[in-house]
This record gives structure tokens, C-alpha cells and sequence, in this order.
């Protein structure tokens, strides 16, 4: 069964669907379970360790219940006194785990601030700065943890947002900075339950919220906020950030999760995202797209400027419009244009309604107060008075004062990043991972997708990584189900598919897989574990040969050794026809530029037999696990320019293979990568696997690899 990445969210229907998949009760319970484990995690951190972690999580509310004004609750649903044209209010709610346990943050901001990743940022910025004013940022000398959690919405997924986090390390206010997304069908955070306790509130009270500041006012009574505030406006943080990067950044909106934390040098910054819905998918670097100025070094030791962001015009607004009339006194069809306010006139609708609020005295209110009608009007024309705009836009900061958030114990420079401990997750999390990881519960893969201009992190790059990557994948998970004896069907070739193979039997002493002469071959039979022994002969030099290998038992079925193939075998032209005991192994980007063809041998006079080129090609019985790449383990067909299907038949033909596209999936990028890993893939007592693959065995499998080979008998 699925885990999937997530926080203290309600579960859905896309959860029961996953769940529906659970052996029992406990596997259901332990996926639900895990939607809520991340986060959790963070705010346990961050409540016994303020010093060192800061957990943060921010969102914003529906606006449309907070639009004014607001009316009494049994008038504010009556048809009479809705209007589209009510005072846009919006609000932004945060919640942080630090020093004093969980706090509540909550701003409010009207039309004339602009949204988008400028009022992400301010937001942001002002929750920092608030509380560094008040002495409660993490101030441990070696680790300082800011984890933010916000909704998967452009406004917080940007490069506006990416490069302030790599400031907040670069600038040694944190030592490192964790911004997580939540997954589509679980957006539900921890915020949006204050906001419901709002909502419902709202829906009940008899107070009176007509006025911007009766509302805050009450709010304020109810959530016993840290900090509530407005917004007089944001600071351009775009403009500030743009001098720093280096290209145009894309491919954002993919990635759950990003990474910034200081080098161990202590002089850089080390940048990194992750796509996966696993809980622990890879990582990838995407260093090149911010200045290595302005990473390295003390680029920032002054205050940085950022000037404060131009508000909106109200008459330019939704509330605002230009309407033709008729004058008076003129032909038909002549008419002037007039500005009409349609927010005053909705007050001015409003000031002259009454109803009956008390139902047992039956006393007539007024629908809107003196009060409030006198306040919306006097909102509205400060907000299209020049000198009062300008005293907001005063009001607005002009920097960003990074340093004033971080006592400075001591230079960033003389630092050690102590080591993150790994996540670590309960046994049932790990095999309902697992479950699902098999089960092929996860939707398509996401892996490199970042791209920068004018770097070499380009679309193409990034696509011949992750195709290197996802065979690099395929390898140690065939390995895997192999020790498992859980390998599938789809796993082995079929008949008539190219495969590229290797022949570790030059020497009377198998040599290990980096050694061991590559070849291509056609599948000519497939012969599984328990089936009879196969009649179809191979040839060499002597001729025609009978079967002669080991038969894989029926306690190899599920296993590597459960498979033989009979190949028809395609050699490089430098082998020529070299005999097997003196071929060596070729460099893997020159073997892959060969033109390869068949192995041909002379007519032999004392063997009856056809002297057809056909009947004297050389085929050989091979072992599965000396199968190098196969359509299962690239992802796609081996790419013949002559033979796209990667099905080039039994005529012989010679071929060579088609140089990197992403219309055949970068199938040479895809062989280098299989050639360079299988010695990880059948890694043995004499051959251990890179740091790479046992990191990617570990997770896959939860444990180390063992000593022994893929048939060791400890692994039945």
C-alpha cells in the first residue's frame, strides 16, 4: 500500500482509493497515519529545540466571507443585500512551532496590495523580523532549521520564493531552509482549521463586523493571536532578487519539496529539490541559477534594498467602471462617459435598508451603521487621495535587514554543518511503502525538471539524467525482486527483442561485469524455470551445438536464474573474429558508436550442414543475468535507426544505434548508464556496489545489500 507525503490533512477519497489496496486494518490505519507524520515530526523538533528549529506553515483564507462590508447573519444572506462589488479582504494566516510552543499570525491586506510571490515574501519576512525583534529566532550556533509548509499554488511556488530561502542561509540567518508543498487531493494544512474556526464563528455571532477594524478587532478576540496586522503595502522582492540569478528559471511547479542549507565548507550554499511522492525520493542539485557571488562569501554584508512595491489604483479596480449614458437634451446615440463606484453606491444602498434583527421585539436596524457607512467612504477616498497614499506607501519598508535577525555567535566561516539525521520512518510506514513501490500505486515519476537559462541545466540535460537515473533505478530493483524471487513477466525479454549482453567467460575464471566483452543480440527463444529442455541448438565455430547449459529449477521461478535466452549475437567491428579468449572489454561511449553485425563463421566440411550465411551465424544459450539492458530495464526499446521497435528479426542485418533523442528516450544515454551499473546490479562477494546504488538499494529495500550474489542461498 501507498505512503505518500503529506501533513496533518483530512484523508480523501484518493486516500481510501490507496487504502482500499491493505491486507488488514492496521496497513489502512498506518496510511492514514503517514499523511500527518512530516509534520509532526517538524513541530516535535521545533517545540523542545526552539534554538535550533523553527517549523512554520502559512496559507491563506477564502476571501469572500471577509469581504465588506460585513453584515449582520440574518440579513447577510438575503438577496437583497448581496452585490458583487463588496470590499475585497483578504487574509493570510500562519501558524509557528518554536519558542512558547504554537503561535497564531494573522494579516490582512485590501485590493490595493498585490498578491502573487511579492506578498508571499512580505509575509514571510515579517514573521522573521517580528521574531528576531523579540529575541525568539533559533539562535544555536551550528544548527539553524527554518521548515516552512505552504499550499502548491504558483503565489508560493516561484523563483522569487526559492532565492529569498537560499538568502536566509546565504546571509547565516539559518543554517538551513526546508520548504515542502503538499500533494495534489491533500491540501488540506493545519492553517485551514484556524480558518475554519473562523468561518463557523462568523457564521454565528451577532457582533457587529461591518468595519475593517471590527472584524480584525474580533478576530483577534477569538484567536488570541501573536501578532495581528494589515499590510500597508509589500516590498518589490522581485525586483531586489532579480540582479542575483543568473537565468530564467522553469519547471517549478513540479517539485514537492525544496532544500537549501549551507556547504560543508561553510562558504556556499547548497541547493537541491525533490519530485517524488515517496518519503524518501531522490534529491537533485540546481546550483547554477543564483550568482555564486552572491552564494560565496560575505556578498551580503549589508542591508539589502528593496523598495517598496507600487500599490494598486482603485479606480482601476473590479469596484470601479466606466459607463456610457445618454445626455440629456441630445439626439439618440449621443453619450458621455461616467465614472461610477459601485462599491459607494452598494453603501449608499445599503444606508438606506432597515430589518428586523431582535425577531421577539420586532425592532427596526439599520441593515449598515452611521458609522460604518461613514468609514467605507472614508476608506474609499483615502485610498484615491494622492498624499494619503503616499503616507502608506511611507510606512512600507525600504530593505531587507537579513542580519539584524542572527546574533552572531561566531562566522559562518569557521562553521561545520553537523550532519542531518535521516529521516526515520516506523516499520509499518516502510512496508506499506514498499507495497506500494510494487504494487505501482505512485502516479508517473517526477525527477529532474528545474531549468535555467544560459546554464547547462537545460530541458535535454535534465532528460538525459533522469533517463540514466530511472535505468540506474530499474537495475537494483531487478535486483531486488530477484532476491525477493518477486521478478515479474515483463521483466524477462521476448522473442525477437534486441538485448545487449555480456560475456563474462573469456577465461576459465568467470571475469567480474566490468571486464567481461559486450554484445547485442536477438532473442531467438526464451527458456524459464520448468520448462522442458529446449530442442533450438546454438552456433559457433565447430558448428551446430546441442543445449548444454545447467536448466534453472523451479526454485529459481521469480529469480534472475529462473531465465535463458538464445541469442543471435551482434559484435562490434572492432572485434572482428577475434576469438572470445582475446577480446577486451571496450570503453563504453566507443563500444556504443560501433556498426555491429553478425558473427559468421566458415563452412565447416566435417559438420553436414546448410553453407547458408543464415545456418553459420553464431548464436549462443546466455544466462539472464548476464543481460545487460532489455526493454524492462531501459524503459523503451533499444533505438535502431533501421528498427525503431528496437525488433530487428533473425535476417542478420547489421545496424548501429541511433544517436540521443527524446523521441527514443535518449536510448544511448540509457545504455551507458545500464553498462556503468550493472556491476552493482549482480554485485557479489568479489564485486561491491558504488555509494551510489547502495544508497539506492537501501531505499528500495530498507536494508543493506548482502554479501552474497543474487542466487546466494542465505537470500532464498
Amino acid at each position: 500500500m501507498a505512503v505518500i507525503r503529506g501533513s496533518l490533512c483530512t484523508p480523501n477519497k484518493q486516500y481510501f482509493l490507496v487504502a482500499s489496496t491493505a491486507a488488514n486494518k492496521t496497513a489502512a490505519i498506518t496510511a492514514c497515519f503517514s499523511f500527518r507524520v512530516p509534520l509532526l515530526t517538524l513541530v516535535c523538533w521545533s517545540v523542545p529545540q526552539p534554538d535550533k528549529h523553527l517549523t512554520m506553515i502559512f496559507d491563506g483564507m477564502a476571501h469572500h466571507p471577509l469581504d465588506g462590508p460585513v453584515l449582520n447573519r440574518y440579513v447577510r444572506w438575503a438577496k437583497d443585500t448581496d452585490s458583487k462589488y463588496k470590499f475585497p479582504t483578504h487574509l493570510v494566516g500562519a501558524l509557528t512551532w518554536g519558542h512558547n510552543g504554537q503561535r497564531v499570525w494573522c494579516y490582512f491586506y485590501d485590493l490595493l496590495v498585490m498578491g502573487g510571490s511579492n506578498n508571499t515574501c512580505e509575509i514571510l519576512m515579517q514573521i522573521l523580523e517580528k521574531l528576531a525583534a523579540d529575541d525568539q529566532l533559533p539562535s544555536d550556533p551550528d544548527v539553524r532549521v527554518l521548515h516552512l509548509q505552504a499550499d502548491n499554488c504558483p503565489d508560493n511556488k516561484n523563483w522569487v520564493v526559492l532565492a529569498l530561502c537560499a538568502m536566509l542561509v546565504q546571509t547565516e540567518v539559518f543554517t538551513k531552509v526546508e520548504l515542502d508543498f503538499l500533494h495534489v487531493g491533500h491540501t488540506h494544512e493545519v492553517i485551514d482549521q484556524v480558518f475554519a474556526v473562523i468561518g463557523n464563528w462568523m457564521r454565528e455571532t451577532d457582533k457587529d463586523l461591518s468595519t475593517l477594524p471590527l472584524l480584525m478587532f474580533h478576530i483577534e478576540e477569538l484567536l488570541k493571536p501573536y501578532h495581528c496586522d494589515e499590510l500597508a503595502g509589500c516590498r518589490d522582492f522581485k525586483k531586489a532578487l532579480g540582479s542575483y540569478k543568473v537565468g530564467t528559471l522553469s519547471g517549478q511547479k513540479k517539485p514537492f519539496s525544496f532544500k537549501f542549507q549551507v556547504t560543508n565548507d561553510g562558504q556556499s550554499v547548497d541547493m537541491a529539490y525533490q519530485c517524488d511522492e515517496r518519503l524518501n525520493g531522490e534529491w537533485y542539485p540546481f546550483p547554477e541559477w543564483l550568482d555564486a557571488k552572491c552564494m560565496r562569501g560575505a556578498y551580503l554584508s549589508a542591508n539589502l534594498s528593496c523598495e517598496p512595491l507600487a500599490l494598486n489604483v482603485y479606480h482601476e479596480s473590479k469596484l470601479v467602471e466606466i459607463k456610457e449614458k445618454q445626455v440629456v437634451g441630445q439626439p439618440k446615440g449621443v453619450t458621455e462617459s461616467t465614472v461610477v463606484d459601485n462599491f459607494l453606491e452598494y453603501i449608499s444602498k445599503l444606508e438606506t435598508m432597515r430589518c428586523v434583527v431582535d425577531p421577539i421585539d420586532r425592532t427596526e436596524h439599520s441593515v449598515l451603521s452611521d458609522d460604518a457607512v461613514a468609514y467605507w467612504r472614508n476608506r474609499v477616498a483615502e485610498m484615491s487621495s494622492p498624499e494619503k497614499l503616499a503616507v502608506r506607501v511611507a510606512q512600507i519598508s525600504s530593505e531587507i535587514d537579513f542580519h539584524s535577525m542572527y546574533r552572531d555567535n561566531e562566522t559562518l566561516n569557521t562553521r561545520r554543518m553537523k550532519k542531518q539525521q535521516e529521516e526515520q520512518l516506523t516499520v509499518c510506514q516502510h512496508n506499506a511503502l514498499l507495497d506500494g513501490q510494487r504494487d505501482s500505486l505512485f502516479r508517473e515519476r517526477n525527477r529532474r525538471v528545474l531549468t535555467c537559462s544560459k546554464t547547462e541545466t537545460t530541458k535535454r540535460y535534465n532528460q538525459s539524467r533522469n533517463a540514466k537515473d530511472s535505468v540506474q533505478e530499474n537495475l537494483i530493483r531487478r535486483r531486488i525482486d530477484s532476491e525477493q524471487r518477486a521478478l515479474k513477466a515483463d521483466a524477462y525479454p521476448v522473442v525477437g527483442e534486441l538485448v545487449l549482453w555480456q560475456y563474462p567467460y573469456i577465461t576459465e575464471t568467470p571475469v567480474t561485469p566490468d571486464k567481461a566483452p559486450l554484445f547485442f543480440g536477438v532473442v531467438l527463444a526464451v527458456h524459464m524455470a520448468g520448462q522442458p529442455t529446449p530442442t533450438q541448438k546454438s552456433v559457433g565455430k565447430s558448428g551446430p551445438e546441442g543445449y548444454a547449459m545447467v536448466a534453472p529449477s523451479t526454485v529459481d521461478l521469480g529469480a534472475i536464474g529462473g531465465c535463458q535466452l538464445l541469442v543471435q549475437t551482434y559484435a562490434p567491428a572492432a572485434y572482428n573474429h577475434t576469438l572470445y579468449s582475446d577480446m577486451q572489454r571496450m570503453h563504453p561511449e566507443a563500444f556504443l558508436d560501433s556498426h555491429f553485425a553478425t558473427i559468421i563463421h566458415d563452412p565447416v566440411k566435417e559438420v553436414k550442414r546448410s553453407t547458408g550465411q543464415s545456418a553459420r551465424m553464431e548464436r549462443h544459450w546466455i544466462a539472464f543475468e548476464d543481460v545487460v539492458a532489455s526493454k524492462h530495464i531501459l524503459g523503451a526499446p533499444i533505438a535502431v535507426p533501421q528498427k525503431p521497435d528496437g525488433y530487428i528479426g533473425q535476417a542478420g542485418s547489421s545496424f548501429w544505434l541511433a544517436a540521443d533523442t527524446s523521441k527514443n528516450f535518449y536510448s544511448k544515454s540509457r545504455l551507458a548508464s545500464a553498462i556503468d551499473h550493472l556491476p552493482c546490479a549482480v554485485a557479489g562477494i568479489t564485486q561491491s556496489m558504488c555509494s551510489q546504488c547502495s544508497t539506492l538499494y537501501r531505499s528500495l529495500n530498507g536494508s543493506a545489500a548482502s554479501d552474497g550474489g543474487l542466487l546466494a542461498a542465505d537470500d532464498c
